[in-house]
């Protein structure tokens, strides 16, 4: 009896607060009862309240100036917020409002709920309800800070509605500083840096390999291609865009090596013997091919010829990166043009300038050397030193030059000379780039195919953990930042531990030129998650990364 009598009493509570609730505006006269019911997240009170007429519009403030809304999304009640959106859409004419901004930080309604402590299911419909329906300033709009809502996401380590962002084209937006000078990329790196991630120590957890030194099989180990070896009973077939090179094998070395090769000698081996029996192998390198089959002779992972080759790369990249420089290339480029008119004059005005022509190209030549030599040896800060003596001597003999020509053909002959000269500089400094260019990406494909074409021939023929460990070790100590968005995405189809993949995400957070990398493409996407027919490749990717660095942030933050 008691408590059907606190009921009724509550019930009338309730109709009297509903009652002097309504008013004509949009501030409510008595909202004392609406806004308990929110602040609680009784969702049954607010539906209540609007079922009766007590509140007619999304747009109803508090007395501090605060629509429903926003109080529903500032106390962190999801679910009384996601009832006002579907009862007061923003596109009717009293629904909500959707650009509302707090009068003194400048937060949005998606600066408060990226900031959510309990981040839960309700929690992620309602950032996906209010993100879809705003318009694009709303989403890119920064506070009195400068600060995005992905900056109050990276602060509270909030990767769903980091991902989120991500996936709907929003990456640029990670690299947007606030008035301090913090990006979303850059929090994120600071909160990353307490899990210590490293890259992983594979092939610690394998050992000494290497065979004892009274085991004599490395002398019979597959050489040169078309080099036959003692005893050899298969013919390994290293097949690629229908070429094939053949290497000279074991049957019992290889079977021992790789489950999958034992079962298909085993299928061949009853169609007799007579003949080495010949085992297809699909790599683009016989190098990569050569070196595993090696490995399953003698058990040591040493003597890798590809696996230092970013050092070449390095050196070699180095040199063309300083040819291709505008100064640089300017500076070859007068120098050759020097050399052509020096050539002429001398035919033409013998008695005028007498240089032995020879003995000019022999010295430039010994001088390109020089520069080369130094280049390996001390790095790019001498050789600038000499490409501006250089070129201070070139502008010095261009001027004499010009005078020399001037007097000998004259004023009008001179101006056309130059013209050309000019020309010729143009068409010089854009075949030395065209030609650099080409090299440079000739290089960049050079490096991380072996170690790649390594890894993947380890998955495709199952050869030991301990050569796949090596592998993917080293592609990971070795790879530019340049290879990190692809290879990333194609992670998990490589099937990298987790422990890699959360490597690679890092690396590309962090590394600047890892993210442009990323930046410069553009990958197609069918996803219905996205919405989009095409999305930038580093959103790909950071969607991807954020997917991977999720789970050991939320482990280490228990």
């Amino acid at each position: 009896m008691m408590l059907l009598v606190y009921h009724s009493a509550c019930t009338r509570q309730l109709q009297q607060g509903l009652e002097s609730a309504v008013t004509g505006g949009t501030m409510l006269s008595a909202p004392e009862v609406l806004w308990r019911a929110i602040v609680n997240g009784d969702v049954a009170s607010v539906e209540a309240i609007i079922r009766q007429g007590g509140l007619v519009s999304g747009r109803t403030q508090d007395p501090s100036g605060h629509s429903v809304l926003w109080d529903a999304v500032a106390f962190q009640r999801p679910e009384v917020a996601i009832l006002l959106l579907r009862l007061f859409p923003p596109d009717m004419l009293h629904g909500v409002a959707l650009g509302e901004l707090h009068q003194r930080n400048g937060n949005s309604l998606l600066h408060l709920v990226s900031s959510f402590q309990q981040f839960d299911s309700q929690s992620e419909g309602l950032f996906a309800m209010l993100f879809e329906r705003m318009p694009e300033a709303l989403r890119m709009h920064r506070n009195l800070k400068g600060q995005s809502f992905l900056h109050v996401a990276a602060g509270r380590r909030n990767f769903w509605v980091l991902r989120y962002a991500a996936a709907r084209g929003l990456a640029s937006l990670f690299s947007v500083a606030d008035s301090v000078g913090y990006t979303p990329r850059k929090l994120l790196e600071q909160h990353l840096a307490q899990l210590h991630i490293q890259p992983p120590q594979l092939r610690a957890a394998f050992g000494d390999t290497r065979l004892p030194t009274w085991c004599t099989f490395g002398s019979l180990k597959p050489g040169r291609p078309g080099e036959s070896r003692p005893f050899s009973d298969v013919c390994v077939e290293v097949e690629w865009k229908g070429t094939v090179t053949k290497l000279d094998a074991h049957r019992v070395i290889l079977a021992t090596g790789s489950p999958l090769w034992h079962q298909q000698l085993r299928e061949r081996g009853t169609q007799g013997l007579s003949e080495p029996q010949a085992l297809q192998v699909e790599c683009p390198s016989v190098e990569v091919v050569t070196y595993a089959l090696g490995y399953l002779y003698t058990g040591d992972l040493e003597g890798c010829s590809f696996q230092k080759d970013a050092e070449r790369f390095i050196v070699v990249g180095t040199i063309i990166i300083i040819t291709t420089t505008p100064a640089t290339t300017i500076t070859i480029t007068m120098i050759l043009i020097n050399i052509t008119i020096i050539i002429i004059i001398t035919a033409v005005i013998n008695n005028i300038i007498n240089i032995k022509i020879i003995n000019i190209i022999i010295v430039l030549l010994i001088a390109i050397i020089i520069i080369i030599i130094i280049t390996f040896m001390n790095g790019i800060m001498i050789i600038n030193t000499i490409v501006n003596i250089i070129s201070i001597i070139v502008v010095i003999n261009s001027v004499v030059i010009s005078i020399i020509i001037s007097i000998t053909f004259g004023i009008v002959i001179s101006i056309v000379i130059i013209i050309i000269i000019i020309i010729t500089i143009i068409i010089i400094i854009i075949i030395i780039l065209v030609i650099a260019s080409v090299l440079f990406l000739r290089l960049l494909l050079l490096l991380p195919a072996s170690l790649l074409e390594l890894l993947q021939l380890c998955r495709s023929c199952k050869l030991p953990a301990v050569l796949m460990a090596f592998a993917l070790e080293s592609l990971l100590l070795e790879i530019r930042p340049s290879m990190i968005p692809s290879l990333l995405l194609e992670a998990k189809q490589y099937q990298l531990p987790a422990q890699a993949r959360q490597f690679l995400a890092l690396q590309f957070l962090i590394i600047d030129e890892a993210w442009q990398a990323a930046a410069e493409a553009e990958v197609s996407s069918a996803s219905p998650e996205k919405g989009q027919g095409e999305v930038s490749k580093r959103s790909e990717v950071l969607t991807e990364a954020l997917g991977e660095l999720e789970r050991p942030v939320s482990n280490f933050l228990g």
